[in-house]
């Protein structure tokens, strides 16, 4: 099955933090701030049981399935531990 997630990236008067993006762009010189739709598509096999529920796919929230995905992100490294300073009292 292929999955889309649409989206409309406009200035929505609703959310102040739209407001304050739209007014920061709109002050950058040589641009020209502009709406656009997004679509994100992806393929995977969701399977049911017999009274219809997602036991196994995107749906059913168990992602383990496509941990082999090339375009799933790998886990970010651990921060390195902070360095300790040696003689700098």
């Amino acid at each position: 099955m292929i999955y889309t997630w649409n989206d409309i990236i406009d200035r929505n008067p609703d959310y102040k933090s739209d407001i304050d993006k739209a007014e920061f762009a709109d002050n950058l010189p040589f641009i020209t701030p502009t709406d656009y739709n997004l679509h994100i598509s992806w393929a995977d096999v969701s399977t049911t049981d017999a009274a219809g529920n997602f036991n196994s796919g995107w749906l059913s929230g168990n992602w383990e399935h496509i941990s082999d995905n090339p375009i799933v992100p790998m886990p970010r490294p651990a921060p390195e531990a902070p360095s300790q300073r040696v003689g700098c009292e």
